[in-house]
This record gives structure tokens, C-alpha cells and sequence, in this order.
């Protein structure tokens, strides 16, 4: 929600005069409730932003869910709690394969997302024949390693 509306909803608050606030608040919900069938602003929980990292995780781009964390407030009268950044993710493996090219492992997870192999280690085509789970955590400098099946490790970029 857009800073300036919920500071406007928030200043009815202030509002002494019981049917001057009850109005302030019915003008305000209303217009908070014709944005968003607008699409000109959007209301996302906690949930929605936990699910939007998980989807984005190893994707090169802005930090899309920071802009919704929750700050300390410039009074520092209320600090609300900042959720942490997510640095690993878990997923079902729904196919994983040895590219004939380079001779590095494409992992395609239950949740849409392909990782492919940046390092040189040597994956077995057992391996990949088998692989069931990766779990896939950020590295230094914008790298991630993922775990196969709780033994297999390796460097890995996301491409989808």
C-alpha cells in the first residue's frame, strides 16, 4: 500500500469529532479499496511476500520483496521485527540431466525453476538419474550451491 494513503487513513485517527473521524475513515477505505480495483496499488501479507522470495530465489535482480519489509519508524517510538532475507530454498526434483554439451547438470525443480552447473565437478549420471530433492543456498558474491539429496554439492546459477 502507497506510503501517502495509509498516512491519510492513519490521520483519522487524530480526528476528534466521532462522525468527522467515522467519515474521514469511510472516505479513506473507500479510496484504498478503489485503488487496488484500480490495480494502482496492491496489498500483500506476510505469506505473499515469503512466497514472491522463494519464487524469485537466484533470479539476478532488485530485491522486489524489500520494498514491503517493514522498517523502524523515524521516531524510533515502534521498531517492528524485519523478517530475514531467505538464503536457502528446498525443492523436488523433477528431472535432472547431464548436458551432452558441456558435460554439467541441469536440475528442472517441482517449482518451475532450472539450475544449471557453473562449477567443474564430475556428477555421476547415477546421480542425476536418481536425484530427488535440492536444497540450494546462497554464496558469496552472488553464487549458490546446491545439495542433492543431502550428499551431492556443487555451484549452480539459476536460468529460469
Amino acid at each position: 500500500v502507497a506510503e501517502g494513503q495509509t498516512d491519510k487513513l492513519f490521520a483519522c485517527l487524530e480526528l476528534k469529532n466521532d462522525t468527522e473521524r467515522l467519515s474521514c475513515f469511510d472516505n479513506q477505505v473507500q479510496e484504498l479499496k478503489d485503488s487496488k480495483s484500480a490495480g494502482t496499488i496492491a496489498i500483500i501479507d506476510q505469506a505473499e511476500l515469503q512466497k514472491i522470495e522463494r519464487e524469485s530465489f537466484g533470479l539476478p535482480q532488485f530485491d522486489f520483496a524489500k520494498l514491503f519489509r517493514p522498517s523502524k519508524q523515524e521516531n524510533d517510538e515502534i521498531e517492528t521485527a524485519k523478517p530475514e532475507k531467505l538464503h536457502e530454498i528446498e525443492a523436488a526434483i523433477d528431472k535432472a540431466t547431464i548436458s551432452k554439451l558441456t558435460g554439467k547438470l541441469i536440475l528442472e525443480l517441482a517449482n518451475g525453476q532450472v539450475w544449471e552447473q557453473t562449477d567443474s565437478a564430475r556428477i555421476g549420471l547415477s546421480v542425476a538419474k536418481n536425484a530427488k530433492n535440492a536444497r540450494i543456498k546462497s554464496a558469496a558474491l552472488g553464487s549458490y550451491f546446491v545439495e542433492i539429496d543431502g550428499r551431492t554439492n556443487f555451484r549452480a546459477k539459476r536460468s529460469k
